[in-house]
């Protein structure tokens, strides 16, 4: 058992795409058991504004990553460029420069970070918490984040050599140190700053265990900063400019939204509106977990120079990764609202439709589920660089959801983010990246339409109709009840994709891949 397990994830097992996706799902997966045990914990020990205060620390990360000028998401272009290529004196130059780089980006970080804790009782409603605490906290685990620039070349290279397994594997210790590390420190200390040290050391651990994984591969590589190429530091840099662009807009249209509400109305506010968009939020974080993995993989083809795999990793996962996000969003609309009440308390969602965690969860979901249905075009166009357009577009889309959201919020409500984060999700995704990249592509829209978008929403609307029915028939009163009927919703989602989304020749690979395995258990 153990030596199949070493030849399936050793450093000499083939790539696999399916295998990469499980590791994301799976990662995912024990990343969000995680934030569900230990969520609850921390609210009810510590209180709503502390946790909105961590909550609002990993929003102030993604503003911070702007400080890595795109270095951290050009490397990994490069990196699985150089790989593809099997050219490692270049791959040494490009990264002993980008180590150097980063490094001197994290010390302006860190006198950034310094400054905005000077400010932070100002320029935010801490809503009571003690300023010393706040201060702590946040400038911890924004410092770790900072810390963790140089530390991407770990990610880049098991990224670029197509091993997200690994990369995922040192995601989940991560993610279960963290989790018993929290728990200890809710238990013995019971304070903000405690929760903080927990948080970090977890995410310490995670640096350990990929640069373990990575000298397992033995290439000629030396991870250590070295006088700078100027030559790769400015195709690092122009490349990276486009990423630049891409993270801050990114940041101002998904992460903006709770300092936005902190500044308005204030950090509890906050912490019930993360709650709100809790499963919208992470039911994509699922999706980029998966479509991720496709990135370096489209920069491999293209790379080769071929265009027909290029096409058709683009089309199959585009219609896996929709019919798997109406699945989701279709369970989440019909089970959200008692999942949170059994989850945090009912008064998360009950009260005015515009101020509680109903209108959230249902505008945050559906903004999700448009931006899940295009995440396959980002990548490709990540990986194949063609970007002007499509960073021109979110840069439209970023001013348009802050914009939105600052107005909305005061006129509609904690509910009018998400209603933002809507109307520009299904403008850039449906109305620009699904047909510029079916352009580029040469793939006709209205085949990519009936296979991509068409047949996924057939699956949602027939699990949404399964899901409320069982909901009505088997009322989610407990745990039991709500897993009980998410479970049947979910399976009648997956046998109406397996009819809807599958073609009979997948469907025929499918059933002898589990026949296989049946045979080896």
């Amino acid at each position: 058992m153990l030596e199949a397990l070493r030849a399936r994830l050793g450093p000499a097992a083939p790539v696999s795409l399916t295998r990469n996706a499980v590791f994301s799902v799976l990662s995912f997966t024990i990343t969000a058991l995680v934030a569900f045990v230990v969520s609850p914990l921390i609210i009810h020990t510590l209180g709503n504004a502390p946790y909105g205060l961590l909550s609002m620390a990993g929003e102030l990360n993604v503003q911070f990553a702007l400080l890595s000028l795109g270095l951290r998401s050009a490397l990994n272009f490069f990196v699985a460029r150089g790989l593809a290529r099997d050219d490692f004196p270049d791959l040494q130059r490009t990264l002993q420069s980008a180590l150097t780089i980063l490094l001197a980006l994290a010390a302006v970080g860190v006198a950034a970070l310094a400054f905005l804790l000077t400010r932070l009782p100002y320029w935010f409603n801490l809503d009571g918490v003690a300023h010393g605490e706040a201060r702590f906290a946040i400038g911890l685990l924004v410092f770790i984040f900072l810390a963790g620039f140089p530390m991407t070349v770990f990610s880049s290279l098991l990224a670029g050599l197509r091993r997200h397994d690994l990369d995922n594997l040192a995601m989940i210790a991560s993610s279960l140190v963290s989790a018993v590390l929290i728990v200890v420190a809710l238990n013995w200390w019971g304070t903000l700053p405690a929760v903080a040290v927990a948080q970090a050391l977890g995410i310490v651990v995670r640096w350990l265990l990929q640069a373990w994984l990575i000298r397992r591969f033995r290439r000629p590589l030396r991870f250590r900063p070295a006088r700078i190429d100027r030559e790769r530091a400015r195709e690092l840099f122009t490349f990276g400019a486009a990423d630049l662009v891409l993270t801050l807009t990114t940041a101002i249209t998904l992460q903006s939204d709770l300092i936005v509400v902190s500044r308005i109305l204030g950090a509890a506010a906050a912490g019930s509106y993360h709650v709100g968009r809790y499963l919208g939020l992470h039911f994509y974080s699922l999706i980029m977990a998966v479509t991720v993995t496709l990135g370096t993989n489209f920069t491999y083809h293209h790379t080769k120079e071929d265009a027909a795999a290029t096409r058709a990793l683009f089309l199959n996962s585009s219609r896996y990764i929709s019919g798997i996000a109406c699945l989701l969003a279709a369970l989440i609309l019909a089970y959200g609202e008692p999942f949170i009440a059994l989850w945090v308390g009912s008064r998360f969602v009950d009260g005015p439709f515009w101020d509680s965690g109903r209108g959230i969860l249902l505008f945050m979901t559906l903004a999700m589920l448009a931006r899940s249905m295009g995440n396959v075009c980002s990548q490709y166009l990540l990986g194949v660089r063609r970007l002007r357009a499509f960073v021109a577009v979110r840069v439209a889309e970023a001013a348009l959801s802050l914009t939105g959201a600052i107005l909305l919020v005061q006129d509609l409500g904690l509910a009018g983010v998400a209603v933002a984060k809507l109307g520009v999700s299904v403008l850039s995704h449906f109305f620009f990246a699904i047909p510029y990249c079916c352009r580029l592509l040469g793939i006709p829209l209205a085949g990519y339409a009936q296979a991509a978008v068409l047949r996924p929403l057939v699956g949602f609307l027939g699990t949404a109709a399964a899901a409320w029915v069982l909901r009505y028939l088997l009322p989610p009163a407990g745990w039991l009840q709500l897993l009980a009927g998410g479970g049947a919703a979910a399976l009648v989602g997956g046998l109406i994709g397996w009819a809807v989304l599958l073609s009979p020749a997948e469907r025929a690979i499918a059933l002898a891949r589990m026949r296989g395995i049946t045979r080896l258990n």
